[in-house]
């Protein structure tokens, strides 16, 4: 497997991922997330990935979600759509996996809002990573 993208408890988490809503106040305090109050809506997002169209890649992510609702995906940048998207359990966080095939040439990861009211939801990030499955 080949790293493609990294964020974890070393890392500088304002350069590793961008606000993605202008109107949100997100407060980020080293791994913490804080959202703004919202159902559905885009909170953090990486850098653009490049990657290989029709690639195989790898998400592992250790999250633990404490309040509210949170959901991770992939994006494809292109298209400006879902390649995969997963909610977070609140009380869960153990490393866990997902993967997916790439449909185009360049991805974001995003994390957003997953609520069935308008609340603040805060997670704690403590692993986030990309990987090409090399075959």
């Amino acid at each position: 497997m080949s790293r493609l993208y990294e964020l974890n408890a070393a890392s500088d988490p304002v350069a590793a991922f961008e606000v993605a809503n202008d109107g949100a106040t997100v407060t980020i305090k080293g791994v913490e997330v804080i959202s703004d109050k919202s159902k559905s809506r885009y909170q953090l997002k990486s850098r653009e990935i490049d990657v290989r169209k029709g690639g195989s890649y790898r998400v592992t992510f250790d999250i633990e979600l404490v309040q509210g609702g949170m959901a991770l995906g992939v994006l494809d940048v292109d298209r400006q759509l879902w390649i995969l998207q997963i909610p977070l359990m609140q009380g869960q966080h153990e490393e866990q996996s997902f993967e997916f095939s790439s449909p185009g040439k360049q991805c974001q990861i995003v994390l957003q809002t997953d609520n069935a009211k308008p609340e603040v939801s805060i997670s704690y990030l403590r692993k986030l990573a990309l990987d090409e499955i090399k075959k």
